[in-house]
């Protein structure tokens, strides 16, 4: 906790986020998975398939489990895939308040 929060001139962040995660959140979030997962990318036949992939499993379940879609629809291309968790996954959702 910073000193401007301590003396209440700067709010607290909330601690625990149930319902929605703030952009800060989101961010580092997105970071930890481009450094640690996306990064990682290989592919010994075509560098931009998600097949035959170390990622293929993950894309596969992302789109089972967290997207809800057939496995069948995934992307061909880890670009595409990437891009599909980054927007969808990953962009801020604005409502009103």
């Amino acid at each position: 906790m910073s000193f401007s929060q301590r003396m209440g001139i700067k709010p607290i962040r909330d601690a625990i986020q149930l319902e929605d995660i703030d952009d800060s959140l989101r961010s580092a979030l997105w970071d930890c998975l481009h450094v640690c997962i996306w990064s990682k990318f290989e592919n010994r036949v075509d560098f931009r398939t998600v097949k035959h992939s170390n990622l293929k499993e993950l894309v596969y379940q992302l789109w089972h489990r967290f997207f809800h879609l057939p496995i069948d629809s995934s992307p061909s291309l880890m670009r595409e895939a990437i891009g599909y968790v980054r927007k969808h996954g990953f962009t801020p959702v604005f409502t009103d308040t």
